[in-house]
């Protein structure tokens, strides 16, 4: 018996290491941060405005129909003196007994079923009598802008997977690791360029209703109501500037097809032609109209032109051509950058966002004679009308250049249930990168709960700089016409077209980094440990059998 002893011992102490072993426990989250209308140019936000906002409401009732009487109508009680005096009347006259004694008998009915009515309800009756219908109106109508500038604005989401594992049992006064690893599932920033932004809107809600009421005195009321009209809180949009939903243009009432592109403002530099038959080289078979700034010019081969402007929608009517061209074109709003890893760089190039040309082919007829080939305009009431048999023109342009980088770290904050070790201090608590999370070292006994919460740390770069290119631009066959500041035939679509910039160098606008503020947090999965460890429990259970046990065997030896 006692080899057998022996061997059980020692084969529990052999095996309790590996039945033992600490279970591992593991726990799966997906996080997502988001942060919206950050500032490009640093910490804070975008939008520079106050909404402003007006309204009125109303709650009325009317009623159509007369109902008399009360809820809660006080009967007075009838004394048995009244009929006793009733009575006595009819015994005075002699002449109409007959018809007072039958009216004695009915007051007595009467004052009988009051006084059994009275001792029913207390003396209270309900009198109403009568139709009714009640009508309830009640709404309000408001008018809201949240229009303002838009500084250029930064909308940021980061997604991680995290997996965190743990061993589940832990000694008191040993430390334990808490392994985490997080990936980046998503790493996305939609950027916009500073301009107008917000809405101009209306909201409006109505509600009616209408009650039918019928009672009948010492019966009571019955009632039924219908809604009429139910109108919950509803928008109503009359404008809408540069907003997500209507991907970055200008949208009238909500209607999509309402919906058109901000113009791009061009200012073309006209020169007015005013005919003469004895000055001039170009004549025309009809009266053309004298432009008011310089209705006495003379167009002729040395003859120098004062300039009119025209800009869409406003042109001056007249017949001229053009010596020149200044372009502003609108840089894109809500660009997406999208993608996964530790960093996301995007950007945004806006090409010849100014271009200032002078019509060279033009400008060298005036000063040598010859023939008008291109550059022709007309203007008649609305309508403009440009043509160009060929186009040479030359002049600086500047491009905007945009780059991002946006680099997401992911932080922890732990909060244990009770007290542990980390780095010799006692503490409930820890927050930094899950790069740095340390050991801890649980100081009591029973189920310590750690509550992981996640935050993220965004660095954020924007660099931002002009480009100058001095370019010469080759243009065949253009016409282009227009009404108002709509275009039926494009410019922008000549048979031929060659661009033949110099690089002038550039200018930094703006070149830092920046933390972004305004993102989320996310709880993430809880996590228990068993102090101490069971394998200590199991060990002296162990011990305890092998005692008794042995203990047997010296009682039957």
């Amino acid at each position: 018996m006692k080899k057998i002893i022996h061997t059980v011992f020692a084969v529990t102490m052999l095996l309790t290491p590996l039945l033992a072993q600490s279970g591992i426990v593991k726990t799966s989250d997906k996080l997502n941060f988001e942060t919206t209308g950050h500032s490009l140019w640093g910490n804070g936000n975008s939008f520079v405005g106050t909404p402003v906002s007006a309204s009125v409401s109303w709650n009325e009732t009317a009623r159509l129909g007369i109902i008399a009487g009360s809820e809660k109508q006080n009967i007075p009680a009838i004394h048995d003196s009244f009929t006793q005096v009733i009575g006595q009347r009819c015994n005075i006259a002699d002449w109409a007994n007959d018809v007072c004694e039958a009216l004695g008998g009915v007051l007595e009915n009467i004052t009988k079923t009051v006084r059994r009515l009275r001792e029913r309800t207390g003396g209270v009756f309900d009198t109403r009598t009568g139709t009714a219908l009640d009508l309830d109106i009640s709404g309000g109508l408001s008018i809201e802008s949240t229009l303002g500038i838009n500084g250029g604005a930064l909308d940021s989401e980061v997604g991680y997977d995290v997996d965190v594992s743990i061993d589940s049992r832990a000694e008191t006064n040993t430390y334990v690791s808490l392994d985490l690893d997080a990936q980046t599932s998503d790493i996305s920033y939609v950027t916009s360029f500073p301009g107008l932004t917000g809405e101009l809107f209306s909201r409006f809600e109505l509600e009616a209703g209408a009650t039918a009421i019928g009672c009948i005195a010492f019966s009571g009321c019955t009632s039924s109501t219908s809604n009429l009209i139910d109108i919950n809180d509803t928008k109503i949009p009359y404008l809408a500037i540069n907003q997500p939903e209507n991907d970055g243009q200008i949208s009238l009432f909500g209607f999509d097809q309402a919906t058109f592109d901000l113009p791009t403002p061009i200012v073309n530099l006209d020169a007015p032609i005013i005919f003469s038959s004895t000055t001039s080289n170009y004549e025309i078979p009809f009266d053309v109209p004298d432009l008011p700034v310089n209705a006495d010019l003379i167009l002729n081969p040395s003859g120098v032109p004062l300039p009119s402007l025209s800009i869409p929608g406003l042109a001056v009517p007249g017949v001229g051509v053009n010596v020149g061209t200044l372009t502003l074109r609108q840089p894109p709003n809500f660009i997406t950058h999208q993608g996964t890893g530790d960093s996301l760089a995007g950007g945004v190039t806006v090409q010849d966002a100014l271009e200032l040309t002078a019509d060279v082919d033009t400008l060298a007829s005036f000063g040598t004679g010859a023939p008008i080939t291109g550059g022709f305009v007309a203007n008649v009431g609305p309508v403009s009308l440009r043509g160009d048999v060929y186009d040479i023109s030359l002049g600086p342009t500047l491009d905007i250049v945009q780059r991002f980088n946006l680099q997401p770290e992911l932080l922890v904050d732990l909060e244990f249930s009770s007290d542990v070790d980390i780095s010799g201090q006692t503490t409930r608590r820890w927050s930094g990168s899950i790069a740095d999370i340390p050991e801890f070292k649980p100081l009591k006994d029973g189920v310590l709960t750690i509550y992981p919460t996640y935050s993220v740390k965004a660095l954020f770069s924007n660099e931002t700089r002009f480009d100058f290119d001095f370019s010469t631009f080759l243009e065949l066959f253009k016409l282009s016409a227009k009404v108002g500041p709509v275009e039926l035939l494009p410019t922008s679509n000549p048979v031929f077209s060659m661009n033949l910039p110099v690089d002038l160098g550039s200018a930094s606008l703006y070149n830092d980094s920046f933390l972004l503020s305004g993102f989320n947090s996310n709880r993430g999965s809880q996590l228990q440990i068993t102090v101490p460890e069971p394998r200590i429990v199991f060990i002296l259970l162990i011990g305890s059998v092998l005692i008794a046990l042995k203990r047997r065997y010296k009682c039957t030896d």
